[in-house]
């Protein structure tokens, strides 16, 4: 059954009348979108081929920067420049010159003549305070004549020094920010089968698997304590999807923990299971917030079924918020209450998922689903994936209560 959504709960990530062009081809791709999901929310984003789906997941997830509007991750602006506030330093360098001024002042009076006076009259009592006033007010004069010069370039001076080191604290910021946004967004795609082009010929299964857990914790604690967690979680994941590889003649060879331990190579891997062990190894960093664009592409419905499987346990379990990127109307069925569908760069529709998938009132959200809905081999694999996705569910939720332990 689909996932309740948790629309009371704050936004994870908000995108404001979003517009995006590329400059390679001058095209607009997105139009002022607005788009918001919460922790442990599922929302499906649907639509033909360049509507701007997978273009707002990139924008989402911080590898393109926008050209108008808005985008915030836990109410922080990833987009927003980190310009100086020149209002700011100025006080500060205006506040630091007055400081430095008087103090330069106060060393600049003549108290020695003040002394010698006060001293010299001190047995008359007469014309004390009155010479007094003047040796002092004079002092004050000459001290202020050649400090008010410095004063005025200090201030300068100062204020763009405080302007340069809090721009630099500001970028600073801004840069672990987007950077935390790409530990913690991230964006799960079949496009160009990063499966196959990602790993490399040379690398094992557990490289494949543990290389992005362990960059993301590099100088957090000893390495061998992120290599046994990165290990355990890792055999908890390819147990939870149940990766199986096959010789030459067929017939199924080794388990989850082998192939870590052993370090199989990925050479011996079909496309379809690498594309399976690149989906698990960034599902593995344990994200907040997942875009997965087609993820399903290219796996068999046991396997499909058991990453639905996965990603629920992950939304349910671990409050990820999840987007789930299609073409096709079957998934989200069995994932979403909160459905998007969008037409040239646009959010024409978004609303429940049992409104947007059985009583739309837009013509073309009508027309797709109608199509989508009319197959009917469509109709059987949509049975066939939810009675196989509830028999392995339980399955699944115990190896991924072993992975996050």
């Amino acid at each position: 059954s689909a996932i309740d959504s948790k629309s009371h709960r704050k936004p994870s990530l908000v995108a404001k009348k979003a517009g995006l062009t590329y400059a390679s081809t001058g095209k607009k791709t997105l139009h002022g979108v607005d788009f918001q999901i919460g922790p442990g929310e599922v929302v499906g984003l649907i639509g033909r081929n360049e509507s701007g789906k997978t273009s707002l997941a990139r924008i989402l997830t911080s590898q393109h920067p926008i050209d108008e509007g808005d985008v915030e991750y836990k109410s922080y602006s990833i987009n927003e420049p980190p310009t100086p506030n020149w209002v700011w330093a100025l006080n500060v360098a205006v506040i630091a010159g007055f400081i430095a001024a008087g103090r330069e002042i106060w060393r600049g009076l003549n108290w020695i003549e003040l002394k010698r006076k006060l001293v010299q009259n001190s047995r008359k009592r007469v014309g004390t305070r009155r010479h007094v006033g003047i040796i002092f007010a004079l002092s004050v004069s000459r001290s202020v004549e050649k400090t008010i010069g410095w004063w005025v370039v200090g201030v300068i001076f100062l204020m763009m020094v405080v302007g340069f080191i809090e721009v630099w604290s500001r970028y600073a910021y801004h840069r672990r920010r987007c950077e935390d946004i790409r530990n913690k967004v991230l964006h799960i795609t079949s496009e160009d089968s990063p499966g196959m082009n990602l790993y490399h010929d040379q690398w094992t299964i557990r490289d494949a698997m543990c290389k992005e857990m362990l960059d993301r914790n590099r100088g957090k604690g000893t390495i061998q304590h992120h290599m046994e967690k990165a290990t355990h979680r890792a055999k908890a994941l390819l147990k939870a999807c149940n990766l199986q590889l096959y010789d030459r003649k067929g017939n199924p060879y080794g388990n989850a923990n082998e192939y870590i331990e052993k370090d199989i190579p990925l050479i011996r891997c079909s496309g379809g299971q690498r594309h399976l062990i690149y989906v698990m190894s960034m599902l593995a960093r344990d994200p907040e917030v997942v875009f997965a664009d087609e993820i399903l592409i290219g796996l068999d419905l046991p396997t499909q079924a058991r990453v639905i499987g996965i990603l629920q346990y992950l939304v349910t379990i671990r409050k990820m918020a999840l987007v789930y990127i299609t073409t096709d109307i079957t998934p989200l069925e069995l994932l979403c209450k909160r459905i998007l569908f969008m037409e040239g760069g646009k959010v024409i529709a978004n609303g429940k998922a049992s409104k947007i998938l059985f009583n739309s009132k837009v013509k073309a959200v009508r027309e797709y689903v109608e199509i989508a809905r009319g197959n009917r081999m469509r109709g059987r694999h949509f049975s066939s994936l939810q009675e196989e996705a509830a028999r392995v569910i339980p399955e699944v939720r115990k190896f991924m209560k072993q992975a996050f332990s």
